[in-house]
């Protein structure tokens, strides 16, 4: 059974394995997670607030290849109204995303059950940014949360201030 944690106390980077999947960086843990990888995508996170990070960074690389988005979010995305409104665009999208580098993170709010991360990236020109995710426990792993429409309910916001985030990435 995974390691279940209740309080977020995720204020230091975890030691993280980073490795190239095709275009995109996946990041995993030997006690995080991700332990499956099924038709190029991973899952099986562990019921952490490390868990919660690696699921929220993860599936943000995938739109660096759309075959793999079409197949990955039905797997990722959690229950909801806005889950085939998300995988029928990404079946129409043939035109891959910029993969993101991070450079920290912030995790929000962690409970067990729910998760906010946002996660600060370097984006293709540069520029810092910070990206949120609504996640939750559901069918035993963490799932990306999504709106009725099939997008991400956080805006895309500003580089948070250094002293506001983690740093964390694979570049260092």
């Amino acid at each position: 059974m995974l390691p279940y944690t209740r309080s977020n106390d995720l204020v230091m980077s975890p030691s993280t394995d980073w490795s190239a999947q095709g275009p995109a960086t996946i990041a995993s843990s030997v006690t995080a997670g991700a332990f499956h990888n099924g038709a190029g995508y991973w899952s099986c996170y562990s019921r952490t607030p490390e868990g919660a990070l690696y699921a929220a960074y993860n599936a943000t690389q995938y739109c660096a290849d759309p075959n793999l988005a079409a197949r990955a979010l039905p797997q990722t995305l959690a229950d909801g109204p806005g889950k085939a409104a998300a995988t029928a665009a990404a079946r129409r999208n043939d035109a891959p995303c910029s993969p993101l580098s991070p450079a920290g993170f912030v995790m929000q709010s962690y409970d067990g059950t729910n998760a906010t991360v946002y996660l600060l990236v370097t984006t293709a020109t540069g520029a810092l940014g910070a990206a949120g995710t609504n996640l939750v426990w559901q069918h035993g792993d963490w799932k990306i949360k999504v709106d009725a429409s099939g997008h991400n309910p956080i805006a895309a916001v500003p580089a948070m201030a250094a002293a506001d985030n983690t740093p964390w990435g694979a570049n260092g």
